[in-house]
């Protein structure tokens, strides 16, 4: 009888062991993805800090104010993973588009796992080049228009070529 009691106790300390064992490893686990958690709500606040504040310095007609080449500025803050923080500009049109980006987890650019905020704010610059295009072709178009119209007058009055019925030059 006393071997099945050392058995029964074995079995309880075995069981007792597993289970203790079980529980502190679901507890790393909750911890592990707690703080996993805890580092993608900081990066994404600390890009929408970064966004908003760098979405505030525009010039007066709405441009961004860009530091350095102008399309990608290395911030001085990193995420939780020790990766840069990255603020990319682009203007398509009158929308100018910042962008504060962290690389996340794996630090590897534009992967899956990137966190970002982004922010846009109509400018004049493009509306102004846009009025600035069109007034140059609409010049162009009315100036050729205008030098046929008084080519093919002075053909008519006879001043220069003659015209024939399908409006060719003889």
């Amino acid at each position: 009888m006393n071997a099945k009691k050392f058995r029964v106790t074995q079995l309880v300390i075995a069981i007792s062991v597993v289970v203790f064992i079980g529980s502190v490893a679901i507890q790393k686990m909750n911890a592990f993805y707690a703080l996993r958690h805890y580092q993608v709500e900081t990066a994404k606040f600390i890009c929408a800090k970064w966004a908003a504040d760098l979405d505030s310095q525009t010039t007066a007609a709405g441009v961004y104010k860009r530091p350095g080449d102008g399309s990608k500025h290395i911030l001085t803050e990193k995420d939780p993973w020790e990766n840069n923080l990255v603020a990319l500009y682009s203007r398509g049109g009158a929308v100018e588009t910042i962008e504060v980006r962290s690389w996340g987890p794996d630090g590897i650019e534009y992967s899956d796992d990137d966190l970002t905020a982004t922010r846009r704010s109509a400018n004049l610059a493009g509306v102004g080049a846009g009025i600035r295009d069109g007034v140059g072709e609409a010049a162009e178009s009315g100036s050729k228009g205008a030098v046929r119209g008084a080519i093919d007058a002075l053909k008519e009055q006879g001043l220069l070529g003659k015209k024939n019925d399908e409006g060719d030059d003889e």
